[in-house]
Formats: C-alpha cells, sequence, structure tokens
C-alpha cells in the first residue's frame, strides 16, 4: 500500500514539486539511474511499477486469509483511496471540494458491486 500511495503522489506531483526545488521523486531518482532515459520514458516505468504494485496488493487481498477481513480491506480501501485522490492530479494540495468528499465516501462506505 504504501509503495502504492508513494509512486501515485511521484507521478502527479513531481513536475511541482520539481519547480519548488523538491527533486527526490521516483521518476527523478529513476532518471538519475539512468541517464539515457527521457523523462517520459522514466514516468512510463514508474506508472508500469505502480501497476505490478496494486496487481500483487489485489492478489494478496484475495488470497491472504490467516488475515481479518476488516484489516484487509482497510489496507485495499487505503490503497483505492491513495489512487483516487491522485487521479486527476494532486488530491491533498488543491482544495477539497464536494466531488472528493463525496468520492471518498463511496471508497470508504459503500461497498464493491
Amino acid at each position: 500500500m504504501g509503495l502504492t500511495g508513494r509512486l501515485v503522489n511521484d507521478t502527479q506531483t513531481y513536475q511541482a514539486e520539481r519547480g519548488r526545488g523538491e527533486v527526490a521523486s521516483a521518476i527523478q531518482c529513476y532518471m538519475k539511474d539512468h541517464p539515457e532515459l527521457s523523462e517520459e520514458e522514466a514516468l512510463k516505468h514508474i506508472y508500469s511499477l505502480m501497476e505490478n504494485a496494486l496487481a500483487d496488493l489485489k492478489c494478496e487481498f484475495l488470497k491472504t486469509k490467516d488475515v481479518p477481513d476488516i484489516c484487509r480491506r482497510l489496507v485495499f480501501d487505503n490503497a483505492r483511496a491513495m489512487q483516487l485522490f491522485y487521479m486527476e492530479g494532486d488530491g491533498f494540495t488543491v482544495p477539497l471540494d464536494t466531488e472528493i468528499k463525496e468520492q471518498v465516501k463511496k471508497i470508504m462506505f459503500e461497498p464493491v458491486a
């Protein structure tokens, strides 16, 4: 869950953070390790890592039965909320509007059909 949240945050906020002088994002670190790659290629790689981490999280959620369901659901729903907050940009530093509040309520309190 922490990995997916970190990566989704970095993919949506790295440009604004770079503009403020912050350089510790997954995209910037990957580009430093692979200077031959473009920013677009690094971003594509980070999206791939995020998709794999989400797939792993879903598998663990479905196959792990020795952890109480409420604990598994808490971790899974938290990862889903992070994806929502950063779906269209930085969901934490923009003003919370009614749409985000309604989406959070749906994620946390309505069962998946």
